[in-house]
């Protein structure tokens, strides 16, 4: 090599560095945040919950193996169906490179509420209707 040239060599090496960084970006897990439900709460009362969250763009995400919309802001939202007792919760994100997997696990205990207020209404209804009160009101 004559003085004055530059060698090819150390550009190419940093484009193909370059490329390797930019294919290792790539490849990372992607985003997933759940925004709501707080991953706190264990127990739920209703028959529906919402689920909210946030990952990339151009991310997709599936809830319980149905794909979800995402916003051009990474927002997704899917309301979900609780059965009662114990439901596990698959959210995953799949970037086309990565997943990133997160489960939630609540227990719809919504039935044994309702049991709860039937059983104190019976209860009321019992008192203001004591036994014999429709034999009192027949004599009269």
């Amino acid at each position: 090599m004559t003085k004055g040239k530059t060698d090819p060599n150390p550009k190419i090496k940093i484009q193909n560095n370059k490329e390797r960084i930019l294919s290792q970006e790539n490849r990372k897990e992607p985003l997933l945040e759940i925004l709501q439900p707080s991953q706190d709460i264990k127990e739920w009362p209703e028959r529906q919950i919402v689920i909210k969250g946030k990952t990339d763009p151009n991310t997709k995400i599936k809830i319980q193996n149905n794909e979800v919309e995402v916003g051009k802001d990474g927002i997704f939202t899917y309301t979900l169906e609780l059965l009662e007792g114990k439901n596990i919760i698959n959210i995953i994100a799949d970037n086309g490179q990565k997943q990133k997997k997160i489960t939630l696990i609540i227990t719809r205990r919504g039935n044994e509420a309702v049991r709860l207020n039937q059983n104190i209404s019976f209860s009321r209804y019992i008192e203001i209707f004591p036994p014999g009160f429709g034999k009192a009101n027949k004599a009269f």
